[in-house]
């Protein structure tokens, strides 16, 4: 068992976020809003543009991100955070 190990909320070997510091590694998979983003970011519309672009510091694309992880959850997308802490 090889625990992640962090730089920037993310593990440098498996991408996976922070979400305690006992994940094992390889273990965490994204969530539907983790998919958004990733799809979102391809094609340009990151979170720092939308800001721009509304004028504003903070556009709340994390919160509506952890909305669709939640959601995605519920319909078996993505790790639940409850089943990537028993790993550690």
């Amino acid at each position: 068992m090889i625990l992640c190990t962090f730089a920037d909320d993310r593990c440098t070997a498996c991408g996976a976020p922070r979400i305690n510091d006992r994940q094992v590694c390889g273990t965490w998979q994204p969530g539907l809003g983790d998919h958004v983003h990733a799809a979102l970011s391809a094609v340009g519309i990151t979170p720092k543009r939308v800001a721009a672009a509304l004028g504003v510091d903070d556009c709340g694309c994390h919160s509506r991100r952890e909305l669709l992880n939640r959601a995605g959850r519920a319909i078996g997308i993505g790790t639940p955070p409850e089943d990537a802490k028993k790993q550690g």
